[in-house]
């Protein structure tokens, strides 16, 4: 299988971006032929949950629909899976971060629906400068959580989807793992300041979370300035040792980020490393409890590192 990711600075107008997400597809044609392409997180417009607005309700749209239509025709034109994520508006006001997976012949297989909806305001130090970085997201106030974890069964393999903080819940990579998926695939709007510390912290999650979950991972991110966020990109592609074998991307330029990828490998690993069938599930049942106890939840105030003080 051959894997593309997309990542590029997005502007106020969705019809810009959109225009220029066509033409990154086209150039990941051209230059490495993929099978599959994701773009990164909210890929039509800006990372717009970084405030509150009533106005950027007006953002959503029904899948299908107008923007995963063009990507459908894009599909269709080059026979490739496109992973486009949007804001989604499923029925009347309700709303959902969503991941359409769209297939060769511009059929929508399935739409993965962000689980996990962060709301955080707080700031960390940049190591080049020591300048405070503010860190914002009011996903809270525009959508609500997913409630399914599905496995999209394809003829290139099984595919899966996580968007950006679902990646931090090791439930969910466990309960792909079950399903059987041999790629995950992470669209994000990841805002951090500079710093070799929060290079590594993005490479290291990756690695972990493919060598305990046996499986490929790729990680799309956004770049450029947004107000006071910065995204800053590095797209990369981990194999199920935790082995980088692609990337990171750019951290300031539109970029594109490919790899073979040998599905094989999964199979093998998994087989010597037989996880699942050595599984206790009596023994995490606590897992299933609605909330930790509450001496293990922090209420308190975040520090400047973003971590309990």
């Amino acid at each position: 299988m051959r894997i593309a990711g997309i990542q590029y600075a997005c502007v106020e107008s969705k019809q810009d971006n959109i225009k220029k997400a066509e033409e990154l597809v086209q150039s990941a044609v051209d230059s490495c032929q993929p099978q599959l392409v994701c773009l990164q997180e909210l890929f039509a417009t800006t990372y717009f949950p970084s405030r509150m607005d009533y106005d950027f309700f007006g953002l959503a749209e029904s899948i299908p629909g107008p923007t995963t239509d063009r990507m459908a025709a894009l599909a269709r034109k080059h026979g490739i899976y496109i992973i486009a994520p949007i804001y989604e508006e499923a029925e009347p006001n309700l709303f959902f971060n969503s991941a359409p997976l769209i297939s060769p012949d511009g059929k929508i297989l399935g739409v993965y629906r962000k689980i996990h909806i962060p709301l955080f305001d707080y700031t960390l130090e940049d190591e080049s400068n020591g300048e405070k970085r503010h860190i914002s997201s009011y996903e809270k106030f525009y959508y609500t959580g997913g409630s399914e974890v599905p496995i999209f069964d394809t003829e290139i393999g099984k595919i899966g989807v996580l968007i950006c903080w679902d990646n931090e819940f090791p439930e969910l990579w466990r309960l792909m793992e079950m399903k059987g998926v041999e790629l995950v695939v992470s669209p994000y709007a990841m805002s951090r300041p500079t710093g070799e510390f929060y290079r590594e912290q993005w490479l290291f999650e990756a690695r972990c979370c493919a060598y305990y979950s046996s499986t490929y991972v790729m990680k799309v991110n956004r770049i450029g300035p947004e107000g006071d966020m910065v995204y800053r990109g590095r797209s990369l592609v981990v194999d199920p040792t935790g082995q980088l074998v692609a990337g990171p991307a750019s951290e300031e330029n539109d970029d594109i980020v490919w790899a073979d990828l040998d599905l094989q490998k999964v199979k093998e690993l998994r087989n010597r490393r037989p996880r699942l069938m050595n599984r206790r599930p009596e023994v995490y049942k606590e897992l299933a409890q609605p909330l930790a106890g509450a001496s293990t939840i922090f209420r308190g105030q975040i520090t400047p590192h973003g971590e309990p003080g």
